[in-house]
């Protein structure tokens, strides 16, 4: 399976750290986010980071939806980090028709709108739904570093079949949910948890 959804984040235990310098410039919020940054441009493949599950084929059938999902372990800030790119040529590569994603550790309404899930990928396929769901509960969070959260990415005419979508009740993101309707009018839910 592509790195972006494999590798080890590394970060400390424990929770909320001081703030420290990052390399950006900017300041981050904790030394786990500052750590992942460091990663993110040091990441090398290794034998831990090895494929699990079925393998999968290029090809697939034409009638067919193919659903993948992955832990992702914190999405960059920036709409321009190349870890979006990998995400859209893994999809690409493997005929993914829905992505589910879990820990972007993202509290994206501290994001820049170009920054957004649905606006980094915009262009990148005929079409695309997203969902995301992340804790909302606390609006004094300072920080667009939050623990958690879930997303979806419906790609191309899997787009096409979305009837609704949402998050859980109690707004912490812990699952998002797309509901589809498929052949002879049945409908199915896909459910990404953390």
């Amino acid at each position: 399976m592509d790195e972006v959804f494999t590798r080890q984040a590394g970060l400390p235990a424990g929770s909320r750290q001081q703030p420290v310098d990052c390399e950006d410039g900017r300041s981050c919020q904790n030394q786990g986010e500052a750590l992942i940054i460091e990663e993110e441009e040091n990441f090398r493949p290794t034998d831990a980071d090895s494929h699990h599950g079925n393998e999968l084929r290029e090809s697939k059938e034409i009638c067919h939806i193919r659903i993948a999902c992955g832990n992702v372990q914190t999405l960059p800030v920036s709409h321009k980090n190349s870890r979006n790119s990998a995400i859209s040529s893994y999809c690409n590569k493997y005929n993914i028709d829905l992505l589910g994603m879990n820990e972007l550790n993202r509290y994206w309404k501290k994001l820049q709108a170009e920054d957004h899930l649905h606006n980094r990928f915009e262009g990148t396929w005929e079409d695309m739904h997203c969902i995301v769901g992340y804790n909302v509960t606390d609006e004094n969070w300072d920080s667009d570093f939050q623990i958690g959260g879930t997303a979806q990415i419906s790609i191309n005419q899997a787009a096409h079949r979305v009837v609704s979508s949402g998050q859980d009740p109690s707004n912490l993101g812990r699952w998002v949910w797309t509901r589809m309707i498929g052949k002879g009018g049945l409908h199915f839910r896909v459910v990404t948890l953390y």
